[in-house]
């Protein structure tokens, strides 16, 4: 699901958050605020690197999910889905595959998120996704939970993961533990970030570099 820079500037998305946090190696917080207040918003340049992801996506999803098959879930993907949190409307997550179905019996839904990446960043991917990737699944997760926790039901069984294909032909996949803290924690950030200096238009403050 594709939306235009200037749709992306009226909410905090899931890959902002690390941003916001201070977590991510190519974006600072600053660049989230003039992104989601510059007056032509420009968007993500094509690179190879964005086409290739993208190209991709269907196959790392459908390896990810032949893995399940092997293990005896049974499950089918949702379509494609924007969700947004049930009370603050600048909250909003766009996950990149949703699998709904059964797994030993019982009820079950898996959150998925494929990545494609160069060969030099494979020891990134050694046991768990980096942390700037983890906390973009926590927002999902989030809003996953407030909506259910909004309409007074029970979350039901979920499992959140990673497929990422290296450096075009070495596939990895990994399954991770997301708890109420993290989540708790990811939403005071955003909603601190859209109210504090969105809402406000006052640029975050850079962090003084260590003078040592």
């Amino acid at each position: 699901m594709d939306f235009t820079p200037e749709e992306r500037q009226e909410y905090i998305g899931g890959s902002d958050i690390s941003a916001i946090m201070g977590l991510n190696p190519w974006k600072t917080p600053q660049d989230i605020f003039i992104e989601k207040l510059e007056d032509d918003p420009k968007g993500l340049k094509e690179t190879d690197y964005l086409y290739w992801g993208k190209a991709l996506e269907e196959s790392i999803a459908d390896r990810w999910l032949s893995e399940r098959s092997r293990e005896g879930y049974n499950i089918e993907r949702q379509e494609a889905l924007s969700t947004a949190h049930p009370t603050k409307t600048y909250i909003r997550g766009h996950p990149d595959a949703i699998f709904r179905g059964w797994k030993d019996g019982q009820p079950i839904r898996c959150f998925l998120e494929i990545k494609t990446t160069d060969s030099r960043n494979a020891s990134n991917w050694t046991h768990l996704a980096p942390p700037y990737y983890y906390l973009q699944l926590v927002w999902y997760a989030m809003i996953n939970a407030r909506n259910y926790e909004n309409r007074g039901e029970t979350l039901p069984d979920t499992e959140y993961w990673f497929a990422v294909l290296i450096g075009g032909n070495n596939y990895k996949e990994c399954q991770v533990d997301i708890n109420s803290n993290d989540m708790d924690l990811v939403e005071s950030k955003g909603d601190e970030f859209w109210k504090e200096h969105i809402e406000k238009e006052v640029m975050p403050e850079y962090d003084e570099p260590d003078e040592r």
